[in-house]
Parts: C-alpha cells; sequence; structure tokens
C-alpha cells in the first residue's frame, strides 16, 4: 500500500517514510498559492468534471489511467534508519505518547520492542513480513502495485532539482516548490556497516531502483 494522488494525465506514487506527506502537498498545491500542510481551498477530490479533479487514496482500481506516474525512492537503509528512529526511539520508547498510533500499533504486533538497537531493529526485520505494515513494505513492490503509463522514478534525495523540472517538462499546474514536512535530525547510518549489509540483501530491489535513478 501506498499513497498516490493523480491529477489529469498525471500519477504520483509516494511511500511512507519517503517524504510523501511533503510531495502529496506539492502535487496538490497550484503554481500562484503558497504550500499549507492539507488540501488546497482550491484543489479537492472530486468526480465532478467541472472541478479541478483529483484522485488520492490508496486504490486506484476505479481511477482512470494515467500517462505518467512519478514517484521518488529513498535510499533503502535510510528509509529503514528513519523508520526505526519514528518508531523505536521517538515512538515505543517514549512513556509521553499516550495514544498509539496504526503504525505503533502494526511495530508492535510485529514483534519489535522499545530500545532495541538498530542492529536488532535490523535483525528482526529479517523474521518479519515486510509486507505487513507500508512503512517497511518495499517501494518497488508499492510502485508496480500503483503504476499507470509510462514510469518516472527519481531519487528522494534530489527532490530539490528533480521535482522543480519535473513540473516544468511536463506542464504540472502545480507548484515548483519543495517542503520538508516531518524532516527529522539525525546523521545517516553508515551504508558500510552490518545494518547496512542487511538492508540491502532485504531489498535488493528498491536499492537496484534507486541506484538507477538520478
Amino acid at each position: 500500500m501506498s499513497v498516490v494522488i493523480q491529477h489529469k494525465n498525471i500519477r504520483v506514487v509516494t511511500f511512507q517514510k519517503c517524504g510523501h506527506t511533503s510531495i502529496i502537498n506539492m502535487f496538490q498545491t497550484p503554481a500562484d498559492q503558497a504550500i499549507n500542510r492539507g488540501a488546497s481551498p482550491n484543489v479537492y477530490v472530486s468526480k465532478d468534471e467541472e472541478a479541478p479533479v483529483f484522485y488520492k487514496g490508496t486504490d486506484t482500481d476505479d481511477w482512470p489511467d494515467a500517462e505518467i506516474t512519478i514517484a521518488f525512492f529513498r535510499n533503502p537503509l535510510q528509509r529503514a534508519y528513519s523508520a526505526y528512529q519514528h518508531f523505536i526511539i521517538r515512538t515505543l520508547s517514549n512513556e509521553l505518547v499516550s495514544v498509539p498510533s496504526l503504525g505503533r500499533k502494526q511495530f508492535t504486533e510485529l514483534g519489535f520492542t522499545a530500545g532495541m538497537t538498530f542492529l536488532e531493529f535490523c535483525e528482526h526485520l529479517k523474521t518479519v513480513d515486510l509486507d505487513y505494515d507500508p512503512h517497511l513494505r518495499p517501494q518497488v513492490t508499492s510502485f508496480v502495485a500503483a503504476k499507470s503509463g509510462f514510469g518516472i522514478i527519481n531519487r528522494l534525495e534530489n527532490i530539490h532539482r528533480s521535482w522543480p523540472e519535473l513540473v516544468e517538462d511536463f506542464n504540472m499546474s502545480c507548484t515548483k516548490a519543495v517542503v520538508y514536512f516531518n524532516s527529522a535530525n539525525y546523521d545517516p547510518w553508515p551504508e558500510d556497516s552490518l545494518e547496512g549489509h542487511i538492508i540491502r540483501s532485504l531489498y535488493d530491489e528498491d536499492y537496484h531502483t534507486w541506484d538507477m535513478a538520478l
């Protein structure tokens, strides 16, 4: 499952822990408006042909076909480390968090525990169904399920450059501005580490796709 949004013939597939909130807001913000978190008052999901039609959700079966599907793949190790930071360090280990989110509940159901190290987190990933939670599901799996038409994949790490270029190249009506909602401040995890080798073996297709992307 991924979060997908489509306007006219352009579809954008986003993945959890891959800037999906920012990308959704960027795509649904008209060129002449500032980006505000949440839907622009002038852009809404509707099947009224006279309205600026946007489709947004996780199930695209009833949507019209798109000519182009865009996605931004994140380095798989850094995505896994982001999930670890969010759910193990800032959520499961935080006694002040009194209302469990769906993601927190699913991580608990998968057997992740508060206080585990990142190495323990990666080792545990080898024992679970990665498709059970969207924060862990391979990006390739979600992209293939939602893709329609010609696929264009860029690196999330280069979105500051590639997003404005895509908007211009495909005459998209949205803003060229780039925002970073939910960004966290921590150093990236070293690729040449035991954790890095585990993640590369688990997310080989994601790595291959990310390596080939611009």
